[in-house]
């Protein structure tokens, strides 16, 4: 009897060892898996977040800023690429709205473009939730651009990864969290018009995170360049001098490239003493933030996006009044971009840059893979027979 009760608190001791070596363990798993969320970094403003509704649809709201004329949202085109590098094309009805079918939980590119707004971004679709089926569209604010300057550009950036395999464009994660306290419609300037911004990106090389070392980045208003920047490593950059009111911004480097726009808030606007017209239409709330967020398309996913101005266009676009999907287009290639010599930083025949133009300069030659790409930037940007904004100082001496 007292052998059998031994064996019985042997047998209970053993027991309690392996629950706490289990218990032990799994805190141990928990722990490794918080410390490599934390060290990915990889929460996405809530603006590029969404949770799938049922059947697999997101409904997505195109917007522009207040001021500029919402017509080119009217049966826009949105173009959407999977982590894989599949490109599906969508319309938007009257009211900039398109419904993305087919999706599943994965980052996917988003490009929408129409008349002269253009925008590219990431958008992370989560899996279903029980509130999805009431929850709101997604947002995508366009910008102002000048498709004739801006295609040249898109074009170039986008060769740059035609001979390169997949395995040498990075990997993009699969795991990435919004952010609420992360917003990028309404930003608000510090003294002196200082506009702080932020590169995000989903972007590992090796399981680690891509340098945004060198990334251009180039500050629109209406359409024109007005400043320049370049990122540092960590993906920071500012410019100096912005001006309240509407903005674009365009990005390209090692991890890729964005165009979005934003709403720039003067510190007395964000008192309540806006000035008219400056502020966006269908934003989702009216929070400012410090840093503007730009979330990069990341390479492996670029060359499915650039149809809205490059290498493939559709042919008859014929309008979906529910902004359902476009069962047929036709592909057309982009062609070469020959130097007139009458632009800033133009001349020369093709890309391979020549005598320059009213700027001088040598045209797009003798750039790397991605490190050079933001240096195309502004030549196609900056010039416009337009009204010309004032002047911005960026850290670049722009």
């Amino acid at each position: 009897m007292k052998t059998q009760i031994l064996y019985a608190f042997a047998a209970i001791a053993t027991s309690i060892g392996v629950h706490a070596a289990n218990a032990q363990s799994a805190q141990a798993q928990s722990a490794q898996a918080q410390s490599a969320q934390a060290q990915s970094g990889l929460r996405l403003p809530v603006e590029n977040t969404v949770a799938m509704q049922r059947g697999g649809q997101v409904l997505l709201q195109l917007d522009v800023p207040a001021g500029e004329s919402r017509q080119p949202l009217s049966y826009a085109t949105v173009t959407l690429v999977d982590r894989n590098g599949s490109a599906r094309k969508f319309q938007a009805d009257p009211q900039g709205i398109v419904r993305l079918t087919g999706l599943s939980a994965q980052p996917y590119a988003v490009v929408a473009s129409n008349g002269n707004v253009y925008g590219s971004t990431l958008l992370f679709v989560q899996p279903e939730a029980d509130t999805a089926a009431h929850a709101s569209p997604a947002r995508m604010s366009l910008a102002q651009v000048n498709p004739q300057k801006l295609m040249p550009w898109i074009d170039r950036f986008t060769k740059q990864f035609s001979n390169k395999h997949a395995s040498q464009l990075g990997e993009v994660s699969s795991q990435v969290d919004g952010d609420l306290a992360i917003k990028g419609s309404r930003i608000q300037l510090q003294e002196g018009g200082l506009l702080s911004g932020q590169l995000v990106s989903v972007l590992k090389q090796d399981g680690q995170d891509v340098s945004h070392a060198g990334t251009e980045v180039v500050l629109m208003q209406k359409g024109i360049a007005v400043g320049r920047a370049y990122a540092d490593e960590k993906g920071e950059f500012q410019f100096k001098g912005v001006r309240s009111g509407p903005h674009g911004i365009v990005a390209a480097g090692p991890t890729g490239y964005a165009t979005i726009a934003f709403e720039a808030v003067s510190p007395a606007g964000v008192a309540g003493k806006r000035e008219a017209g400056h502020h966006f239409v269908s934003v989702m709330n009216r929070d400012t933030s410090n840093t503007l967020p730009v979330v990069m398309v990341p390479p492996a996913m670029i060359p499915g996006v650039v149809d809205p101005f490059g290498a493939s266009v559709m042919a008859e676009p014929v309008p979906s009044a529910n902004g359902s999907e476009l069962a047929g287009f036709g592909h057309h290639g982009g062609g070469g971009f020959a130097g007139g010599g009458s632009s800033v930083g133009g001349g020369g025949s093709g890309f391979g840059g020549g005598a320059g133009g009213s700027a001088g300069g040598g045209g797009l030659g003798g750039i790397g893979l991605l490190g050079g790409i933001g240096a195309a930037i502004a030549i196609p940007l900056a010039t416009g027979n337009d009204e010309k904004p004032g002047s911005v100082a960026s850290p670049s001496g722009f």
